[in-house]
């Protein structure tokens, strides 16, 4: 008697209408970005202590959302490590 016998076989389930919404979600978001950073390509002037830099509004919304993200990861793992 071999494993086969013992335990029927099962198929895997084939693409899902959740997935297909996942998808759908992830499309209409990236349209909705790349919409948004069409529309703010005027160049703004950023003030930060004694620092001035000017650059399009589409390469600082993804420039500031990376720091933040950077930034969120870091404060975590400090206030993980610092736990017993």
């Amino acid at each position: 008697m071999n494993n086969s016998d013992q335990f029927p076989s099962v198929e895997p389930a084939k693409s899902s209408s959740g997935a297909a919404v996942k998808r759908a979600l992830i499309v209409i978001l990236a349209i909705l970005v790349l919409i948004l950073l069409i529309q703010n390509i005027h160049v703004v002037t950023v003030k930060f202590l004694f620092w001035q830099i000017s650059m399009s509004l589409a390469l600082l919304f993804p420039l500031v959302l990376i720091i933040g993200l950077i930034m969120g990861m870091l404060i975590q793992f400090l206030v993980a490590r610092k736990k017993p």
